[in-house]
């Protein structure tokens, strides 16, 4: 029997680990969106949006800069039963503390809804976090609820830290309907804690349910699961997901260690299973070179990597693949058959930038050592493209890609007033295709950028003059009115030389830019005048060498 899997957004009720879960067709699917999560200088800030007079408090031990907002005079409680302080108020100093299960595991991702919202906090992977003392704060977590509160009230789900105390130490029990797994090193009895880069799959006739969670939520180990059932899909057919639990089997695979499987009926509670220690496949290291900024020391910009075949006839890259680097330092990587392979790191240093470096290896059993992978600062190269008068051509972009890229799927870069566009995080010390699209054709060359402050001058220049062009659309007799795609009637433009949100577009319908001699394609999607849904009208224009050039084009079905 063929196993499916099927693609779906997924949200899983009480569960920490929420994610996407993924059906897809004889493949995996991966990713899962991260909780937001605030730094130490975050921690007490109001809500964004919330400007207003702000009084500061004094900063804590943490490094915190909780802060107050004064209310108007008169200003009532909130709604969850919160004070907001008021304009009299002294600044008081936050007070810190602690979110834990009952067996004293740390509990990261605790919510915390101050203020009707102006004060907002979150629990760290240690469980820590810092409130406005004597403040009113709504808990919420995905699968855990509180049941202690010491120093201070708890009444459900609101908690109020206690006039003077110095610490405030919540305590969670997991929610009904909540199982947690952990997986447990058959030799030495210790629990594998480190869960980044888990995949959970729920595998029951004919299918496959899937979820991966990249980063460690810092639970100990445990991870916690929908009790005995499969978890609610959004987008997917519920009676595709109605099968007879005894017939689903629960798989946890970690990076480094053997599978955990265990049969949904006995998914309850607490569970342990244990599992032997695995070689990795290949292992490697990533060095980004002290690019981007850094948060308590530690890099904070976002790396990810992919693979792809080297061999005469490429392999597909594994759905099963696990340990692709989602930070520097080592990494190691399971799941991968023998060939000859090449890994790319991608690190965006949040800047505005990417920067690029590549790997190849061979994997011939046993482990592949492919050594470290050194993320540079990228090279800058500087393209100007101007038309015979040393104009810019506002219809032109520009894309740079390697050679073994696809240029179809290249950022478009639209150069300045002056025709002049900056690349500015290529791979250093590759040959790149940058060429110049928008055109009636390709113009191409290429380039090697260069480090150390130094840029590569490219310039491209068109033989002919650009031409001031006036051009109105007509469908079914109807001047498009339009263009910016805010209606479908009369017409909503797909094609054009310069997109709607290029300047070059009149209100009414009246396309105006200086262009190229050439022939130039126009489609609008339109109802027809017979009625009906959409449909896909067209027409060309050959634009002229002169002076300037105005015409009314009526488009029409192909």
């Amino acid at each position: 029997m063929t196993r499916k899997r099927f693609a779906a957004l997924s949200v899983v009720a009480a569960a920490a680990v929420i994610g996407l879960l993924l059906f897809l067709l004889l493949g995996g699917g991966e990713g899962a969106p991260e909780g937001r999560k605030r730094g130490p200088r975050e921690r007490g800030r109001p809500a964004a949006g919330e400007a207003a007079e702000e009084a500061a408090l004094p900063p804590t031990g943490g490094g915190g800069t909780g802060k107050a907002r004064p209310a108007s005079e008169g200003e009532s409680p909130d709604s969850d039963g919160s004070q907001r302080p008021t304009s009299g108020q002294a600044a008081v100093p936050p007070v810190p503390g602690q979110a834990t299960l009952e067996d004293g595991t740390p509990l990261a991702g605790v919510e915390f809804n101050g203020g009707n919202g102006l004060f907002r906090e979150a629990s760290d992977a240690d469980g820590g976090f810092e409130l406005v003392n004597e403040l009113a704060y709504r808990i919420s977590h995905p699968w855990a609820i509180p049941v202690a509160a010491a120093g201070g009230t708890l009444d459900g789900t609101v908690v109020t830290s206690s006039p003077g105390a110095d610490r405030l130490l919540l305590t969670f029990r997991d929610r009904p309907g909540t199982a947690h797994v952990r997986l447990v090193d058959a030799a030495s009895g210790v629990p594998v804690t480190d869960t980044s880069g888990l995949r959970m799959d729920w595998e029951f006739p004919g299918g496959v349910l899937t979820v991966r969670q990249e980063k460690d939520p810092g639970l100990g180990g445990w991870i916690p699961v929908t009790e005995g059932r499969l978890p609610e899909a959004v987008g997917v057919d519920p009676e595709m997901l109605r099968v007879d639990p005894a017939k689903v089997t629960l798989v946890l695979s970690i990076p480094g260690w053997e599978e955990g499987r265990l049969p949904l009926p006995e998914v309850k509670g607490r569970r342990e299973i244990r599992v032997n220690a695995v070689e990795p496949d290949a292992r490697g290291e990533v060095e980004c070179g002290g690019l981007g900024p850094s948060v308590n020391g530690e890099f904070s910009g976002q790396v990810s990597a992919s693979l792809r075949s080297l061999d005469p006839d490429p392999l597909p890259v594994p759905a099963e693949l696990m340990g692709l680097p989602t930070k520097p330092g080592p990494f190691a990587l399971y799941g991968l058959p023998d060939g000859a392979w090449e890994i790319e790191v991608a690190v965006d240093d949040r800047t505005g930038s990417i920067r690029r470096a590549r790997r190849s290896f061979e994997r011939r059993g046993g482990t592949a050592e492919i050594g470290t992978i050194e993320v540079k600062e990228g090279g800058t190269v500087r393209v100007r493209v101007v038309d015979a008068a040393e104009k810019p051509m506002p219809q032109a972009f520009v894309v740079a890609v390697r050679p073994e890229e696809n240029p179809d799927q290249g950022r478009p870069l639209y150069p300045d007033g002056e025709g002049r566009v900056a690349l500015s995080d290529l791979e250093p010390g590759v040959d790149h295709r940058v060429q110049v699209r928008g055109l009636p054709r390709l113009l191409e060359q290429t380039v090697r950028a260069e480090t150390g402050g130094k840029a590569k001058e490219v310039e491209f220049r068109w033989p002919e003059k650009a031409v001031p062009c006036r051009i109105t659309l007509v469908v079914d007799g109807k001047v498009v009115a339009n263009p910016d795609g805010s209606r479908t009637i009369p017409a909503t433009i797909k094609d054009s030389p310069l997109p709607r949100d290029r300047g070059s577009w009149r209100t009414d319908g009246t396309f105006e830019a200086d262009l190229v001699p050439g022939t130039y394609l126009f489609s609008a999607w339109a109802t027809a005048k017979e009625g009906g849904g959409l449909v896909l009208f067209t027409g060309e224009v050959t634009v002229p060498a002169g002076e300037s050039f105005e015409t009314r084009l009526e488009m029409r079905v192909p």
